[in-house]
């Protein structure tokens, strides 16, 4: 057994087995630690990042509703004054046909006078 201490009386191509065996089950011993060693440090430095990133996200994200609200303010500010343009013209077109009304109602009257005093002679 390589675990127990070597003992003189064992077999010189055991001993040297279990010599090598317990060198290299150091050896991955010390690879594994510096590797887990390293694992927790880029976890450490993972969530840090991670961290990091969130602040940027959630301050994106804030910034982005930010300018969705003023986007649909302007918007609605768009569409209200649109709608106020189509009242004013409106309201024009209104005034023109009235006012063509009004013209062709007097030219009518005078027309109908003259052809009055025409006809009674």
């Amino acid at each position: 057994n390589c675990n127990t201490q070597l003992n003189k009386t064992a077999a010189p191509v055991h001993i040297a087995f279990c010599r090598s065996w317990i060198g290299l089950h150091s050896y991955f011993q010390m690879e594994f630690a510096a590797l887990f060693g390293g694992a927790a440090a880029v976890a450490g430095g993972a969530a840090n990042n991670a961290m990091r990133i969130y602040g940027h996200n959630r301050a994106s994200y804030l910034s982005n509703i930010k300018m969705s609200q003023s986007r649909l303010y302007h918007q609605q500010q768009l569409a209200l004054s649109q709608a106020g343009l189509f009242r004013d013209d409106v309201r024009e077109l209104e005034t023109r046909v009235t006012t063509v009304f009004r013209n062709e109602a007097v030219v009518c009257t005078l027309l109908v006078g003259v052809a009055g005093g025409t006809y009674r002679g």
